[in-house]
């Protein structure tokens, strides 16, 4: 398999397809090399007899503007769906219940997460001065410092774990949250920014966020784009080796169902997590190959189960998420019936959960059974049940590697790694690892990495008609 001018995009997540996708609006030649056998990576909907679930990520926010314009791309556009308005209420595990998260000044001085004086040193946030040093910083280190380590420990730390599945004192701020250490540099206090953005929403310039999904699942996305490439992506190939020909292009050594064959790409866009990506870069660029060895993962196990009604009594809301401290193993839990219409039948309940990660890395690697004894132990518990409710669906799965952790400095590596690539300009990395682990960020990240592989090619084109 080879042409020329061709792209090989290796990994049909959604970093890969958008990559893609990106490469066929441009007109190019492009292959994808996957080696599972269905596309969309940890994108991956179920449906069981009439009860959806989704086994990686749950939603996207209205804001994601990649997304949607890659759903035009998919043709899924008059799919999406919107949140019911439950999914406006969130809950924190906290002192043995539930309690619900704070959404406006009013619910903020009334709610039990936090003391009297702890709402007060929050309240003290815009008067906080800006950090001076440049040295990089942690999640819990910034919140600390700008709101207290009372309210750190509980609504950040529940935060960073079930989006991130991280330590929110190992992780960074600038990778992790860029936003809120953009807020702090030019507004010097995270609530006056906020305030602005209020300001603005209120005069139309900032529409109100609101959480989509898509009629049959987030699969609809990736499905779409699939079958878009048609006879371009290629699933069951897994690529084994890497190497640079003396042209400036690629031999892509890929195991597939009729054995081991040869792909010579003239560029390369990796879109597979930084283990995978390290190993094939070791003979191509073995410093870049370092510096991926070294992102950390955090395992992670995502659970989807289905209840009667007379099983379980849930709160109308989006879910619920748990701080470390509580000592609870879940990491959380989302309603997904009470979020999105269409995921279960009338008298059932959908919901989906987390645990594992950064700090319980070792409880993902227990027996079926032992989990589903926590889980549903501590769903009990939350939900202020005397008994263990009884599931009509029960499944677990595992993600490998699981989500990478954005340690502090991160952001540091990322350039490293992006410097070094400029010796390798028919080639490219994309990810979750790099500068986002949203879906909108994968997307945004994927359709630059082609911009740049073509702008290359432009400005090296232009050189040889001048010369």
């Amino acid at each position: 398999m080879s042409g020329n001018g061709l792209t090989c995009v290796v990994g049909a997540g959604i970093s890969g397809l958008a990559a893609a996708q990106e490469l066929l609006d441009r007109g190019e030649n492009v292959v994808v090399l996957e080696a599972a056998h269905r596309a969309g990576g940890v994108i991956e909907t179920i449906n069981e007899n009439g009860l959806l679930f989704e086994k990686g990520p749950n939603s996207f926010p209205s804001t994601s503007d990649e997304i949607l314009t890659l759903a035009e791309k998919a043709g899924v556009t008059d799919r999406i769906i919107t949140a019911q308005e439950a999914a406006e209420t969130r809950f924190l595990f906290h002192k043995h219940h539930l309690v619900e998260v704070p959404s406006g000044a009013k619910s903020f001085i009334k709610t039990d997460l936090f003391t009297f004086w702890q709402k007060l040193r929050i309240l003290c946030e815009p008067f906080v001065a800006k950090r001076k040093s440049e040295l990089p910083e942690s999640v819990a280190e910034f919140f600390s410092r700008r709101l207290g380590s009372a309210p750190t420990r509980t609504l950040v730390d529940a935060f960073v774990s079930g989006i991130y599945a991280g330590d929110a004192r190992q992780v960074g701020i600038e990778a992790t949250f860029p936003l809120l250490k953009q807020m702090e540099d030019e507004y010097g206090s995270i609530f006056k920014a906020l305030n602005a953005r209020r300001k603005k929403r209120k005069n139309g310039e900032a529409p109100k966020m609101t959480i989509k999904n898509f009629q049959g699942g987030l699969s609809e996305l990736p499905d779409g784009l699939a079958k878009n490439l048609g006879e371009k992506l290629r699933l069951g190939r897994k690529a084994k080796h890497l190497k640079q020909d003396k042209n400036g292009g690629f031999i892509l050594t890929v195991e597939g169902p009729q054995g081991i064959e040869e792909v010579r790409a003239q560029k390369v866009v990796l879109a597979v997590p930084a283990p995978i990506a390290g190993l094939l870069l070791t003979g191509v660029s073995p410093f870049v190959a370092d510096l991926l060895f070294d992102i950390d993962y955090a395992p992670i196990a995502s659970v989807h189960a289905a209840f009667p009604e007379s099983e379980i009594n849930l709160p109308t809301a989006f879910g619920y998420l748990v701080p470390r401290p509580s000592r609870m193993r879940t990491l959380g839990w989302l309603f997904t019936s009470k979020t999105f219409t269409g995921r279960a039948p009338e008298g059932t309940h959908v919901l989906n959960g987390f645990i594992g990660g950064a700090l319980d890395r070792g409880v993902v690697k227990a027996d079926a059974d032992a989990l589903q004894y926590i889980l549903l132990g501590e769903l009990s518990l939350a939900l202020g049940m005397h008994s263990f409710p009884k599931p009509s669906f029960f499944g677990i799965t595992n993600h490998e590697p699981g989500l990478p952790q954005y340690m502090v400095g991160h952001a540091h590596r990322v350039k490293a790694i992006n410097k070094l690539l400029r010796d390798c300009p028919n080639l490219a990395l994309i990810g979750n690892y790099l500068e986002g682990v949203s879906l909108n960020d994968c997307i945004k990240k994927a359709k630059a990495a082609v911009a740049d592989l073509m702008n290359h090619e432009g400005a090296v084109a232009e050189k040889e008609d001048v010369a």
